[in-house]
């Protein structure tokens, strides 16, 4: 099942980075999402909503315009308590921004496939250690972005990099060509105002646009 999911994170390509503020927009956001190709959500536990918004979205079973079911995942999740409460809402992976070894040993024990976020050589070493070769790169753009992925890839051709922080419109297409990167997180397509203003159109058409310009990109890689 692990491998299944890393799979379909893999085939995703762009993952949407949410905080969202009330459970109530869960659906039609992920709904909007759907709307604009893409087929994964990643829910923060940077706001209180977080744990019903994605036991939301789970009971919802909604399903991608290829007709499986959306990809559910905990974003942010920084300790073993979180990890659990994203597990038990019915989140199928979990993404945190660093290595802490006892929320990685945890998702290990529960089944649940964790990307944990690196910033370094060490960081990568000490994730490779734990049996981790799929590793989130946060904050992208702030460490040194494409160059420092290509610099990294050298030491590590095993890893592959989901770039999260400082990806947009502008710089997605050129982060999708780089063999490292498996997915690019974003949070551009699902701004907190458009989200609490419900302009789903806006965000259906900002997720149709990162889709288009990640296939583009990724041809590069053929």
């Amino acid at each position: 099942m692990q491998n299944e999911i890393l799979r379909q994170l893999k085939n995703a390509g762009v993952v949407p980075v949410v905080k969202i503020d009330f459970v109530d927009k869960a659906i039609p956001l992920a709904k909007a999402l759907i709307a604009g190709g893409l087929s994964t959500i990643e829910i923060t536990f940077r706001s209180d909503a977080a744990f019903e918004a994605i036991k939301a979205l789970v009971d919802a079973k909604l399903k991608t315009q290829e007709g499986k079911s959306l990809l559910i995942g905990a974003g942010t999740v920084i300790n073993a308590e979180i990890a659990k409460k994203a597990i038990d809402a019915g989140s199928q992976f979990l993404v945190s921004p660093g290595t802490n070894a006892k929320t990685i040993a945890y998702c290990r024990a529960e089944s649940t496939p964790i990307i944990p976020g690196v910033s370094s050589a060490s960081d990568i070493e000490g994730a490779l250690e734990q049996g981790l070769n799929l590793l989130k790169f946060f904050p992208s753009e702030a460490l040194g972005g494409l160059k420092m992925l290509q610099a990294l890839r050298g030491p590590f051709p095993q890893v592959s990099f989901m770039p999260t922080g400082g990806i947009n419109r502008a710089n997605l297409k050129a982060y999708a060509a780089e063999k490292s990167v498996f997915a690019i997180g974003g949070s551009w397509m699902v701004a907190p105002e458009d989200i609490e203003s419900e302009n789903w159109e806006k965000i259906t058409k900002l997720s149709s646009e990162a889709l288009a310009l990640w296939e583009e990109g990724r041809k590069a890689l053929l």
